[in-house]
């Protein structure tokens, strides 16, 4: 009996171990079949969604298309590209969250032509590529890309002069037949921003500013007009060169030295105390010039600026133009320069309807929020772009190995490029051009850098 005992407790033990294989088998399959089912689900929803399915088998490289005429509701192939750079952004980050990123990274492909940044196109640490498959954001090969801060303006919203007071100002019947003007607010454009005021010293004394109605702390800078892809320049006298002071009936009062905190460091009788500095008060810069010719243009000219070196040769500044006085031939400045102003110094006279008088120059009134431009000889169509943003094109933070290549980027309030942060982040065969501010930024991280590159006509380097 204990032999037959035996026997029953191994058959009953055997049965309940085919038991638990069979079901640890069950299991198994079960689980497969969700993956299956899951990897399904992922494919339904991109295909569901007009992406291009690719859950079959992953590419060696993505390609993402993106043009100008393209629509964001396409799928980004080659035949139905994205419209904009934050659409296929926003692509690549949904296939590398569903794992359909390609083994070897990605590229994004941008068709020939110009594309409006409105706002900065971010890149985050959520955009990186990897050292075996980084992504580039690029030119279509011999295709050219211009990614641009400035809004495009429809040509055919300026038309000739005809106010007989404008014609009256530019006081050159040439000019006045084929100066053109339209209404910024035609352009979407409500507010004007301040006009900078050019130099390094512009901006030392906040007191003179603000009394003359001007901002106390240099703001980014004002709109600019570029035609035919060339950057114009704000109506001027002289066109080219310098005018040069000559009698100088008053030097004016010394803003820069009178104004100190401690009169001990300077031994200066003239020392104004906090207390007693009035702008009404200081004594304004009145001089003649090599040549006045046009100061009988310039008695009713509105918003007039005079940039100079007025005393010392590296200290730059602009000042607005108070009046001119053409029985004596001289001119006064709205404030004091930094150092006084001495004979025999350079300035020319800008920001004036009534020099606007050759090709290439602008002019923008800011009381009639109204824009002028002298295009140069009409023999096609007229590409015009008003500077307007004044954040960066592109901002990269904590990206990893990302690459921008063979684009153009300018016509800018702000900078074209900003790199903070990250690693291995590289700007690659790149012209970049016509910035407010500086040109690229690069910070913090490592490895991040610029290469084979054109930079011109910008406010800073890199």
């Amino acid at each position: 009996m204990a032999v037959i005992s035996k026997i029953l407790q191994k058959k009953q033990c055997d049965s309940v171990f085919h038991k638990q294989v069979r079901r640890c088998d069950i299991l198994k399959r079960i689980t497969v079949l969700k993956d299956m089912i899951a990897g399904l689900c992922v494919a339904s929803v991109l295909c569901t969604s007009g992406m291009t399915c690719t859950a079959a088998k992953k590419p060696d490289k993505t390609e993402v298309y993106i043009s100008a005429s393209g629509n964001d509701s396409n799928n980004g192939d080659k035949s139905n590209p994205f419209k904009t750079p934050e659409r296929a952004r926003d692509y690549l980050r949904e296939l590398k969250k569903s794992g359909q990123l390609g083994r070897d990274g990605a590229v994004v492909y941008f068709r020939e032509g110009d594309y409006r940044v409105t706002e900065s196109f971010e890149l985050t640490k959520e955009d990186s590529g990897t050292k075996e498959a980084p992504t580039c954001y690029r030119a279509y090969p011999n295709e050219n890309v211009r990614l641009l801060g400035g809004e495009k303006v429809d040509e055919n919203l300026f038309s000739p002069v005809t106010d007989p007071e404008a014609i009256k100002r530019i006081g050159n019947d040439t000019a006045a037949k084929n100066i053109l003007v339209a209404k910024l607010s035609d352009m979407g454009i409500d507010e004007i921003p301040p006009i900078v005021l050019t130099g390094a010293y512009s901006y030392m004394i906040e007191e003179y500013l603000e009394f003359n109605g001007y901002p106390s702390e240099k703001p980014a800078q004002g709109i600019e007009v570029f035609l035919n892809g060339k950057s114009c320049t704000n109506a001027r006298y002289p066109n080219e060169g310098e005018l040069y002071t000559a009698n100088i009936k008053e030097e004016g009062s010394d803003g820069g030295v009178e104004w100190y905190d401690d009169p001990s460091k300077y031994s200066l009788s003239t020392f104004v105390p906090p207390e007693e500095r009035k702008p009404e008060l200081m004594k304004l810069p009145t001089f003649t010039m090599n040549d006045s010719s046009h100061l009988e243009k310039w008695k009713d000219a509105k918003g007039a600026l005079v940039y100079g070196k007025f005393m010392y040769l590296w200290a730059d500044q602009t000042i607005a133009l108070k009046e001119v006085n053409t029985a004596n031939k001289t001119m006064t400045l709205a404030w004091p320069s930094l150092y006084k102003v001495g004979s025999e110094k350079p300035f020319y006279v800008f920001n004036l309807l009534e020099e606007l008088d050759v090709p290439g120059e602008y002019y923008i009134d800011r009381d009639e929020k109204l824009i002028y431009i002298y295009p140069p000889e009409h023999t096609g169509k007229l590409d015009i772009v008003l500077s307007l943003l004044t954040d960066p094109i592109i901002s990269m933070k904590d990206c990893e190995y990302v690459t921008i290549k063979n684009m153009d980027i300018g016509m800018t309030r702000g900078s074209a490029v900003n790199v903070s942060g990250g690693t291995h982040n590289l700007i690659d065969g790149c012209e970049i051009y016509y910035t407010g501010a500086r040109a690229v930024m690069i910070t913090d991280g490592t490895y991040n850098g610029m290469i084979n590159s054109h930079v011109h006509d910008v406010e800073g380097g890199v």
